[in-house]
């Protein structure tokens, strides 16, 4: 369900129920509200939600609170899962990406989308194991994996180290590159200012003024980017950079360049910023490191829009000769 979202507090209806039953079945209770009403503990079980997902806090349910809550409640085994378009997404394929990564075979970011790369491990995996290399997760999969992953001890998904060893490998210079720029709405005179210093100094870079992050993320895979700023203006008092952390997988480049965004951005802003993982969709989509940056309120983005596109065309410098801490 996606229409008549986003639901929020004062609101009364069958989608408010629903709502509540899926919260209290993920362990966030909302149990002194009556069933149907979105009241103050509906919206403190979303907070709670949220943030246990990573999510943007508001207490709202919106689009993509409601499809991780979709997500959150589909287990490994529930469903057959293969290759199909619009791709089948859910902690179900994330836990099967987190465990085929544990046992060497690579099926990519662990974002919860069985895409190309899942439905090439899981194949690898099966003819390896003597099943039928059909690519399709069902009950024979599930039994074979779970036997051989109980004898692994903990994950350690390959995706970190395919990571690493990429941007190990990777161009040293802003020139080699292509940068993705995002403006969902309200920057684009800085990724605009962004843009023009970076294609000067040699990259390929595009700029998508586009305020629906999963067709940000799309455009930015097709353009096969090596990595992606998107800078959003908020109206809040306050300065974060996300970049992507699941809760087996986190990129390491992302978080360096969050980290680099952070301490040049400290530089020229009245308020400090901090450096998260989140599971939002531009980062979650995304195959290439990404970071978001949000600034609030709009007026100091404005009033500092000089020096604020310097110290991102820096920061952003800096990742390309240094992807990796150390």
């Amino acid at each position: 369900m996606t229409a008549g979202l986003p639901l929020h507090a004062g609101q009364a209806s069958p989608a408010v129920s629903d709502l509540q039953r899926r919260l209290t079945a993920l362990d966030h209770d909302c149990a002194d509200d009556a069933a149907g009403r979105f009241g103050s503990a509906t919206e403190a079980a979303v907070r709670s939600f949220q943030q246990a997902r990573g999510l943007e806090v508001d207490g709202r349910c919106g689009r993509q609170t409601w499809l991780a809550l979709e997500d959150a409640g589909r287990q490994l085994g529930d469903r057959l899962l293969y290759l199909t378009a619009p791709m089948l997404r859910g902690d179900d394929v994330a836990d099967l990406q987190t465990s085929l990564g544990s046992l060497g075979f690579d099926a990519g970011w662990i974002d919860g989308l069985f895409g190309p790369d899942t439905a090439e491990a899981l194949t690898e995996f099966q003819i390896n194991t003597a099943l039928n290399g059909d690519g399709i997760f069902g009950p024979e999969s599930l039994r074979a994996l779970r036997r051989l992953t109980g004898r692994t001890g903990p994950a350690h998904p390959v995706a970190s180290l395919r990571e690493v060893e990429r941007l190990a490998a990777g161009a040293a210079t802003v020139g080699e590159q292509r940068i993705v720029i995002v403006d969902p709405g309200g920057s684009a005179p800085i990724t605009e200012a962004i843009a023009r210093r970076l294609l000067q100094a040699g990259a390929r870079v595009i700029v998508i003024h586009d305020p629906d992050p999963s067709a940000s993320a799309a455009m930015a895979n097709q353009f096969n980017a090596s990595l992606v700023y998107c800078l959003r203006s908020q109206v809040q008092d306050a300065v974060s950079h996300a970049y992507y952390e699941g809760p087996t997988f986190e990129s390491v480049g992302g978080r360096r360049l969050a980290s680099l965004v952070c301490h040049e951005l400290d530089r020229v802003l009245p308020v400090s910023g901090e450096c998260i993982g989140r599971q939002v969709p531009l980062l979650k989509e995304t195959r290439m490191t990404a970071v978001e940056s949000r600034i609030g309120p709009t007026v100091m983005l404005v009033q500092h829009a000089p020096a604020v596109a310097d110290a991102l065309l820096a920061a952003l410098a800096s990742w390309c000769s240094t992807p990796l801490e150390g």
